[in-house]
């Protein structure tokens, strides 16, 4: 598509009024955060060992040094960041009973292409880099960029190729730090209220073609400093190179390319990623901060002044540590003495006036020794009082002497336990601000690969085919239906001694748990659920890691089945019951029998009987009485048989309320 050309009375005014409106606002970032940059200078060239006052002194016991900031700076890095974070991504909306597989897979084909995009370390790097600076500076920002190449399909029509489209190949996720001094945000209370955040590009003039979309700016010499870059000796330092400040506004959604020297917006275009929070980056790395502020808080300006007694101290000793020398005064000939003292091991020398050394009382006599006693004493106290400043250092910012693999052998275990504890608390705060960077890293990630990967990509990348119903899931919001996470302390590489002792003691936890809960489950299988969410809850003291943690999961669903089934054959009755009805049944169907014998009797007896009527009128009222008195007993026996088949019922039901266990609904 060819690039759209613009006249200088049409776009060129509007453009440059928005690159000065820009510039300014740039310009007061700057301003806004100007004493948190000279401080953040000050540390980097401390921690260099290269800043202004020491490069411009060329005595040597003027730049004597003791550089606390760079050993703090190199103990807490590795400390919060030493391994490969790993995604954890599950659906927010599980059922409980059925595990829903579209959602697992889709959060399975996410957690692999991150990790494939983690694999050269490119990550690890920037994390790295992001955590010296914020330890270092007060601020690490690491930002994402979406990369793709294009190769045509080129199909052959009437024997030539023809390009029938574009498609992108190589797809690919970038993390790449930026520097405290290359990156600038708007003003606000917390991160939310920031609208807008810009990076600074140094560019070489010529790939101006390649950023602008405009072929008069892109042919156009680049003006000279504004008044606002003059300002700025970073951007002096930098004149001969092209400075571009790649600016995000969250408000309209866009994103502007403005040259510095001219204030010009050389180019604009539509929000490219789709982000929830628009941002390439996620919150910066920020150790310090007061509530209601944005701007950071250099952590070497905490314990600056106690570092610069550190090296007046440490110049105080390298001063007298270079006038402690052994001299001394020799008196007469001292030919002799001069050899002697420049002799090696095991040499004799020969003494041509063995008689005037004698005279002077020997050799003890010969040479005064300058005094260096003092010089000692006020060396040994200098030493003292650094190893005193050093401590209260560690105290400030948290670095315990077990954190940095030193102890003292005088001290008992509870002591060193206790330095660990306290030692590791600041660490773990430390820690947890890597952690959600990493998090809100892998958010990002998320969002971005269902919305700008291809399906084949993600397929060659994963190797797990992507149905219809996954694409479907993929194309909602992926935050409002899976929470993304790392797993936990993949970010760290913990001790090894103390991985296996809290293994160790989860593994013995877990058996004396066991022991003490089988005999119940084994008196009322119906309370194998509560039991095993009862030890779920016991293993979220320890950091089993994704893989237990879903395997915990399959063992309370199936501990709740298994209830549920002990259920409902604890419903059921036992075989001896189930034989104590059938005779119960057997019997009442022989006293059904009987009583219809009984009627079919009682039904030939009166036929006879009116038989017998009919044929003698002078017996009919003897055979009608007769005929009252067999209905009432059969009436009576009835009656009497109806009560026995109601009372044994009665006790049937008694007897096995009495063989139900107590407590079984």
């Amino acid at each position: 598509m060819p690039k759209k050309q613009y006249s200088r009375n049409d776009g060129m005014r509007s453009r440059q009024e928005l690159g000065e409106k820009w510039q300014q606002r740039i310009h007061e970032s700057e301003k806004r955060e100007k004493y948190w940059r000279e401080d953040a200078q000050a540390a980097e060239e401390m921690y260099a060992n290269k800043d202004r006052a020491l490069a411009s002194s060329n005595q040597p016991e003027t730049r004597t040094r003791f550089n606390i900031l760079h050993s703090n700076v190199e103990t807490i890095v590795p400390a919060i960041y030493n391994s490969s974070p790993e995604p954890d991504i599950r659906s927010r909306w599980v059922s409980p009973n059925q595990e829903d597989d579209v959602a697992k897979d889709v959060g399975r084909l996410l957690e692999r292409v991150i990790k494939v995009q983690t694999d050269d370390n490119e990550l690890d790097e920037a994390m790295e880099m992001a955590a010296q600076d914020g330890f270092l500076a007060g601020r690490g920002v690491v930002r994402i960029r979406y990369s793709a190449d294009v190769e045509q399909d080129i199909a052959g029509v009437d024997g030539e190729e023809v390009v029938i489209g574009q498609r992108p190949v190589n797809e690919r996720l970038e993390f790449e730090n930026v520097s405290w001094r290359d990156f600038r945000m708007g003003p606000g209370t917390r991160w939310s209220d920031v609208q807008w955040v810009a990076f600074r590009l140094i560019l070489p003039n010529e790939t101006v073609k390649d950023i602008t979309d405009d072929d008069v700016l892109a042919h156009e010499t680049r003006y000279g400093p504004s008044a606002a870059a003059k300002d700025n000796p970073e951007s002096e330092k930098h004149k001969d190179s092209l400075i571009i400040w790649e600016i995000w506004h969250k408000v309209d959604r866009k994103v502007l390319y403005l040259r510095e020297g001219d204030g010009m917006i050389i180019k604009q275009e539509d929000d490219p990623l789709g982000l929830s929070g628009f941002f390439p980056m996620p919150r910066p790395l920020t150790p310090i901060r007061l509530t209601g502020e944005t701007i950071p808080v250099c952590p070497y300006s905490i314990y600056r002044q106690l570092a610069e007694e550190l090296d007046i101290i440490s110049k105080r000793i390298k001063l007298i540590t270079t006038g402690l020398k052994v001299r001394g005064v020799m008196v007469g000939d001292a030919s002799v003495v001069q050899e002697l003292a420049e002799a090696e091991d095991n040499e004799l020398i020969v003494g041509t006036d063995l008689e005037g050394l004698a005279q002077t009382g020997g050799l003890d006599q010969a040479i005064a020794w300058w005094p260096i006693e003092q010089a000692i004493a006020v060396l040994q106290q200098l030493y003292q009082n650094r190893a005193l400043t050093t401590q209260a250092i560690y105290e400030i910012t948290g670095i315990s002497d077990i954190i940095r693999g030193q102890s003292d052998p005088r001290e008992a275990l509870g002591s060193q336990e206790i330095k660990t504890q306290w030692g590791s608390v600041r660490i773990q705060k430390m820690q947890r601000l890597i952690q959600r960077m990493v998090r809100d890293i892998f958010v990002i990630c998320a969002e971005l690969i269902p919305t700008h990967f291809s399906y084949r990509t993600m397929e060659m990348m994963t190797g797990l085919p992507i149905t219809e119903p996954m694409a479907l899931l993929m194309q909602r919001p992926i935050l409002s239906t899976y929470r993304v996470d790392v797993e936990s302390d993949s970010t760290i590489r913990a001790d090894l001694t103390r991985a296996r002792g809290e293994m160790a003691q989860f593994l013995r936890g877990t058996g004396e748990f066991f022991a003490s809960m089988t005999p119940v489950v084994a008196s009322a299988p119906e309370t194998g659920a509560v039991v095993a969410e009862i030890y779920s809850a016991f293993t979220r003291h320890f950091k089993l890691g994704k893989q237990a943690e879903d395997a915990l999961e399959q063992l309370v669903e199936q501990a709740r089945q298994a209830a549920q089934q002990a259920g409902q054959q604890q419903n059921q009755p036992t075989p001896e019951e189930q034989a104590k009805a059938a005779e119960i049944q057997l019997k009442m169907e022989e006293l059904r029998a009987n009583f219809a014998l009984e009627q079919q009797k009682l039904q030939l007896d009166v036929q006879k009987a009116a038989t017998e009527a009919m044929i003698a009128e002078y017996k009919a009222q003897e055979a009608a009485a007769k005929i009252g008195i067999e209905h009432k007993k059969i009436d009576v026996k009835a009656v009497e048989v109806e009560a026995g088949i109601i009372k044994d019922q009665e006790e049937i039901e008694l007897e096995r309320d009495q063989r139900r266990p107590v407590g079984i609904g």
